[in-house]
């Protein structure tokens, strides 16, 4: 494979052939070929997987899952009809992850065969050496990128070897490093334009953003957590700054403050137990004031002498109309403060758009309205902590 300029591609039907082998005497590992596609400002639009086997209504299949990696031949397949695509998608990632415990240690061979398909003919135009080593658990294998106008030599889709290991038992949890590389192949200016799909949900990761859609007035944002401790409380605020990030507890909405002008909170859930979204607040656009500009998600823990570490599966997402969730971003649970900023709303320079960034940052303080938690807070939207630009 040219790994200057990547595989060009003549054929309308394409095979990912993939095959590996585990070590005499070790447990095999269930692992997993995943095919997930890209719109051109990196959003992810579809994925076939071994619990989703088709995806864009057909135009890419995967075989179904081989959990011992036994017999000869192809252990999964992915097959792609470039001709039945839509024209959004973009770029095609190629993933393996070893889904059900155990990593790429008991892995003894692996490898990949891109083949081009024409009718009963299947002609492999590259082989590629899957480097699934060490305690690693998924691998980035290779990008389907569409050329731009036909692309050199007028191929209109080209294969990229990347060989990135990475850390996740699906896609979704290694989205950070798959991201990055599908950045690579878009155009920067496009991916700063990330708009939220009112049709899918945009799986976000630290530092990622998007544009609120045109139109959409009203959404709430859902907090959510677990831990194993009942007597760790855990409060969601909301602090709305100016421009210059000027913050205040007379503009701070929390369970002291349950309203302010577009924004309402839910009320405390002092326990987290139960299902679903542990805190909410909701934002309605037009009637938050034109002096405001950021609007901060925070959670902090209100109980002394507890932190952030105690806490598992913290997420925030945010939800249209007919309950779509148009983004979810779990945070890791590598956070020892006893705050968090989760996200925040910014509004564009003309005032009427706003834009929704994922942040991830530690703040000190156990409650929003502490000095402190408020120095943090606009240290990361003015850029000081966290690298929030607006």
């Amino acid at each position: 494979m040219n790994h200057e300029e990547g595989t060009a591609i003549s054929s309308k039907i394409i095979e990912f052939g993939l095959s590996w082998d585990f070590f005499e005497g070790m447990e095999p590992v269930d692992l997993d070929a995943q095919a997930v596609l890209f719109d051109q400002t990196g959003k992810v639009v579809d994925c076939a997987f071994y619990n989703q086997l088709s995806a864009c209504d057909g135009s890419v299949v995967h075989s179904g899952d081989n959990r011992t990696g036994e017999g000869d031949g192809d252990d999964e397949t992915v097959t792609i009809n470039f001709e039945s695509l839509p024209q959004h998608v973009k770029v095609i990632a190629i993933v393996v992850t070893a889904y059900s415990g155990g990593t790429f240690q008991a892995v003894e061979t692996a490898q990949a065969q891109l083949r081009e398909v024409n009718g009963s003919t299947k002609n492999t135009i590259s082989n590629i050496a899957l480097g699934c080593k060490g305690q690693h658990t998924a691998l980035i294998l290779s990008l389907l990128v569409r050329s731009r106008g036909g692309g050199a030599g007028g191929a209109p889709w080209r294969c990229w070897e990347v060989g990135e290991l990475a850390d996740g038992r699906h896609f979704q949890d290694c989205l950070g490093p798959l991201r990055d590389a599908v950045d690579r192949h878009l155009d920067p200016e496009l991916v700063g334009e990330r708009v939220l799909s009112l049709e899918r949900t945009f799986e976000m990761r630290k530092g990622d953003a998007a544009a609120v859609p045109a139109g959409l007035d009203r959404v709430r944002l859902g907090c959510g957590w677990e831990t194993p401790h009942t007597d760790l409380d855990l409060d969601a605020s909301c602090l709305m700054l100016a421009r210059d990030g000027r913050a205040s507890a007379e503009w701070t909405v929390s369970f002291k403050q349950l309203q302010l002008p577009g924004v309402k909170h839910s009320g405390d859930n002092l326990t987290g137990a139960g299902e679903g979204d542990d805190e909410e607040i909701s934002v309605t656009f037009s009637e938050v004031p034109p002096n405001i500009h950021h609007l901060a998600f925070i959670v902090n823990i209100y109980s002394d002498d507890r932190s952030f570490t105690e806490v598992f599966d913290s997420y925030i997402r945010m939800v249209g109309p007919n309950d779509h969730v148009l983004a979810r971003y779990p945070l890791d649970g590598k956070i020892q403060s006893r705050g968090l900023f989760f996200a925040a709303f910014s509004r564009a320079a003309a005032g009427q758009c706003w834009t929704f960034k994922a942040v991830g940052a530690p703040l000190r303080g156990k409650r929003a309205v502490d000095a402190e938690c408020m120095a943090d807070v606009v240290a990361v939207l003015g850029g000081g902590r966290g690298g929030w630009t607006s």
